[in-house]
């Protein structure tokens, strides 16, 4: 829900920053239409399995109704302002919720953890530098006072809060792996 918005230009990224510069949020998508436009995309993938002799037509139907949604991959879902009430609406579909984030906006788990609903299934964290040094040139925030490795500390502070959270360590020989 927060495409191309990460505050982080890491270097062990998979994504052309040339191409793909920072955006602004701007009028973003209402939940509904996130929740529902992501249903049809993951049915549009699972077409071509259709017709396939070795797919179980019952397993078919039953993986057109999803049960998990993972808020991931790209930019950082913490970006999304409606965060909290889409993590709301997939808990009113029955459906679990992952989020994975950079960490460097406490502000919004802090947002989520203010109701049982707006907590996700289970929260991720990246970590990509174990000291403030690595981090800067591993991650390489864009504004290093707004998303900087203390936003990082407080939002690792705040993961204990949650009922089931992982860190996700993202480890690069020669960038951040200090042996």
């Amino acid at each position: 829900p927060a495409l191309y918005n990460c505050p982080h230009r890491c270097k062990f990224c998979w994504r052309d920053f040339r191409y793909l510069p920072p955006k602004e949020v701007q009028d973003p998508d209402p939940v509904d239409l996130v929740i529902e436009e992501s249903i049809a995309e993951h049915n549009k993938l699972l077409a071509g399995f259709k017709g396939n002799p070795k797919v179980s037509w019952e397993k078919y139907i039953e993986s057109k109704e999803p049960l998990h949604f993972a808020v991931s991959l790209v930019g950082d879902a913490c970006l999304y302002p409606h965060l909290p009430e889409l993590l709301a609406g997939l808990r009113k579909r029955k459906m679990s919720s992952f989020v994975v984030t950079t960490g460097v906006i406490p502000e919004m788990l802090k947002k989520m953890l203010k109701s049982k609903k707006t907590i996700p299934t289970q929260l991720y964290i990246t970590i990509a530098a174990p000291t403030k040094e690595v981090y800067a040139k591993t991650c390489a925030p864009l504004v290093e006072n707004e998303y900087g490795w203390e936003s990082f500390l407080e939002s690792l502070r705040l993961m204990r809060k949650f009922p089931r959270s992982v860190a996700r360590l993202t480890m690069t020989k020669g960038l951040n792996m200090l042996l």
